[in-house]
């Protein structure tokens, strides 16, 4: 048997170190060999799975707030408008690079 409410604290600290791998692993494994029927300490238990529920939340948001903020300065970076020395606005049009997956 295994210390579940142990288990479920290096499942949090595996989301807080932004390693999902790990973190699913760790759940995994719980789901795998733990006996849900004895808990000993329910409420423990379900304190950790609301961490982990809150901290996975976060780290959701706090990634599509970046894709957006990356989507953002690549519109804004495909038209750079810079000065000249009259401070004349010149305007040049930048062809951003094919990001290839391979």
């Amino acid at each position: 048997m295994i210390d579940i409410l142990k288990k479920l604290q290096e499942a949090r600290q595996a989301v807080q170190d932004v390693a999902p791998d790990r973190a699913a692993a760790i759940l995994h494994e719980i789901e795998a060999k733990a006996d849900f029927e004895s808990l000993p300490d329910r409420d423990a238990v379900l304190r950790e799975l609301r961490a982990i529920r809150e901290h996975s939340d976060a780290a959701a948001a706090g990634i599509a707030a970046a894709q957006k903020q990356i989507a953002e300065l690549m519109r804004l970076g495909r038209s750079l408008g810079t000065y000249d020395r009259a401070g004349n606005m010149q305007v040049n049009s930048t062809q951003a690079r094919q990001i290839r997956k391979y």
